[in-house]
């Protein structure tokens, strides 16, 4: 079995969706789990409606979205999972095939993540594209969406599965476990999941601040936060092939100083302006220009 697809809910009125893109799929070539929450509201029977398509189906009380996400976790056969949470869909209906196709051409993937649409409150629709390289300097106040991306179970047993003592943020603590672990991310071109704004994620703006700070104090050293810090509003790549970082630039201290590094390491360009003065470096420390301004 190549993938699995999760679907967690609770009470979710518009998991009817969510079931018809699954099943709407062109290519069926998946396991299909589905945990509920013990839902009371009706939804549970519109979940049953979809029986004979869902492989295995779990009703009972859990302790909020992660112990019902890992509960998934360990029940997938697939080299692949993908968490279509309720009330969300797929792109298109050609999405699953697609990905096996593009998996298979990118065996050394460990995440494989995707752009998607944002579904506005007000039924307008949000086009929202991820950059080619994540690192942790996107990762500290940034996420991919766990919609539009696919990781290799092989992932959760060797680092473990999400920490339930995170209600709302336990994914980018996880996306930054797997970044420090050197495992890689592929950037997919296209979009994969409609992502409604509806959910816990998008409402609990204090809640979320604080699960990021204790991330922030878990994942990165101080000395490494005030470097990413800098590095956040400042840092623009140059991909060669759309994968390796040819070069990087690095705006700091308000733009007085600019660092250029080849293949994201070697340091070839460095330009200072202090006191009125711009001093040009070759490698970083050759002076080979002077100009002053006026």
């Amino acid at each position: 079995m190549q993938l699995s697809i999760v679907t967690v809910c609770y009470n979710e009125k518009d998991i009817g969706r969510t079931c018809e893109s699954i099943v709407s799929q062109s290519c069926q070539d998946f396991e299909w789990i589905v945990v509920d929450g013990g839902s009371t509201d009706g939804s549970l029977e519109v979940i049953k409606y979809y029986k004979e398509r869902i492989d295995i189906l779990i009703s009972e009380p859990d302790n909020g979205i992660y112990d019902a996400m890992n509960k998934g976790i360990r029940l997938a056969k697939g080299k692949w999972i993908n968490f279509m949470n309720g009330g969300d869909t797929f792109a298109d209906n050609c999405i699953v095939g697609d990905f096996l196709r593009f998996a298979g051409d990118n065996p050394a993937a460990d995440v494989i993540y995707g752009d998607f649409n944002r579904m506005l409150p007000d039924g307008g629709v949000r086009k929202s594209e991820f950059p080619d390289v994540v690192d942790k300097v996107f990762f500290y106040n940034k996420s991919v969406n766990h919609q539009a991306s696919f990781i290799r179970s092989r992932l959760f047993r060797r680092f473990g599965m999400y920490d339930e003592t995170f209600r709302i943020a336990a994914d980018m603590d996880k996306w930054l476990m797997f970044v420090n672990n050197g495992c890689l991310f592929r950037h997919w071109e296209r979009y994969v999941a409609n992502f409604y704004l509806d959910g816990i994620s998008s409402t609990h703006k204090q809640l979320l601040a604080e699960e990021l700070g204790r991330i922030h104090e878990k994942r990165y050293g101080r000395r490494e936060e005030k470097n990413v810090l800098q590095k956040i509003s400042s840092r623009r790549d140059f991909l060669l092939f759309d994968i390796f970082p040819l070069l990087e630039i690095d705006d700091k201290n308000a733009g007085q100083t600019t660092v250029c590094k080849l293949f994201g390491v070697l340091p070839v360009y460095r330009k200072v302006s202090k006191h009125g003065k711009v001093r040009h470096y070759l490698f970083g420390f050759i002076p080979f220009l002077k100009i002053r301004q006026k």
